[in-house]
Parts: structure tokens; sequence; C-alpha cells
């Protein structure tokens, strides 16, 4: 028989794969019954991957394989064979080169993606950050973080200066946070300051922002009221 496959080569790592094998006969239609399907991996895994688990190399026409199983980076060579049942010497086999891909990173900055501050007060922004291949998504382990703040004025935009330095370009330390001090941006009806967060690991990277609005004076505080009730006698 000659082997066809169904699936694609690439894969991210937070992916389903599923490849599927197909016998093709050229003289006459065999019944799919009589029909042995023999999945094995035929290269080895580098040092840093892990290897296709066994249980998962079924007698089946489909290979699949759940999301997060396989190692980012890494590439894998199955071969899948194909015999008559009771008679192993009609068989065919062929292999498939199979690619996973690190998944993109994820950032953004804790909160509402705009806000309101006073330019009186300091205020703290917080990237929260996830690695989808990571086994623990959140760690922080390996990651740098850049901030930057811009504003744009008729189109064209301009990096944030920090009146407490003599209008010097302001920046922030790599951290996942960082503490925006009072009186640095001048209050403005009419601008809104954004701030970028950009996570790198290794060669990935992803960016998220928000939107903050300086205004004068103080920002009014909503506090939740508690109802009392009155009891008479």
């Amino acid at each position: 028989p000659e082997i066809s496959f169904g699936g694609q080569p690439s894969y991210k790592r937070g992916e389903r794969m599923m490849l599927r094998g197909e016998a093709q006969f050229s003289k006459c239609d065999v019944p799919k019954a009589e029909i042995e399907f023999i999945w094995s991996q035929v290269v080895k895994a580098p040092s840093t991957a892990v290897s296709i688990p066994t249980d998962l190399l079924r007698a089946s026409p489909q290979l699949a394989i759940p999301k997060d199983t396989l190692s980012a980076g890494a590439s894998y060579r199955v071969e899948l064979k194909i015999q008559m049942k009771g008679d192993p010497s009609k068989a065919s086999s062929k292999t498939f080169d199979i690619v996973v891909s690190s998944s993109p990173l994820v950032v953004f900055v804790k909160g509402s993606s705009t806000r309101k501050v006073s330019e009186n007060s300091e205020f703290v922004l917080e990237a929260v950050f996830a690695d989808p291949d990571a086994a623990a998504p959140n760690n922080e382990q390996g990651v740098t973080f850049g901030w930057t703040c811009s504003y744009r004025v008729q189109g064209v935009s301009y990096q944030c200066r920090d009146r407490s330095t003599s209008d010097q370009v302001m920046t922030f330390a790599a951290s996942s946070s960082i503490t925006v001090p009072k009186l640095s941006l001048p209050a403005s009806d009419t601008l809104e300051y954004y701030f970028t967060v950009t996570a790198s690991k290794g060669k990935r990277q992803a960016s998220g922002g928000a939107s903050v609005a300086v205004v004068s004076g103080p920002i009014p505080e909503v506090r939740d009221r508690k109802s009392t009730r009155l009891n008479s006698s």
C-alpha cells in the first residue's frame, strides 16, 4: 500500500496535534479490518526535549498528541507502518516530520486599560505575565521587563518627560511593576499618557499597555455605604 498523511507539519506547544495516515491500494480495495497501523518515533528527541509518550503511539490510523505534551523548539520524526494482518511481508512505511514551535508570550497591565490619576499622587503600574509553554506559566524567572511612556499630539508620538528631573525623558526600573512619582507628569485635559510594558524571554517578546489621564486636584474616592436599619421598640 501507498501511505499518505493528513495533518500539518508545524504546531505550537499549546495546540493539540493530530496526524492521520491513510493507505492507498493500487489494485483492489482491502477491508480496513485487515490493515494494521503501527506508529513509532524514529528520531530521538533532543536531550532537552521530551519524547513522544509511548502510550500515544497506538495501533490506530490517527496519531493524536494533547497540547503541552511535546517540547517547544524541538523537531520530531514519526514513522507510520501499514501492514496486512497476519502477513507482515505486505507492508509499507513512511515518515513525517513535526516541528513544535513556541507559543506567544502574554503580558498586559493589571487593572483597567484606561485610568485616571491625580498629579499630586504617585501611582503604580503592574504587569501580568504568562508563558503558555512553561510548567508554571506565571513564573517570571528568565523574563525581562521594559517600560516606556509616550503621548500623542496631532498624530505625532513623543516620549514622556519627568518634570522632577528637569524634563528629562522618563526611565523606569526593569521590573514587572513601576511606581510613577507624584508631580512627574503634568496634568492635562486633552492628553493621555500611554505606558507600554514589553516582556522578553529568550527570542520571544510581547507587549501590553495602559492609558493614564493625569488631572489636577484629587480623584474622588468611591466608597461602599452600608445601609443601617433602625429597630423600633
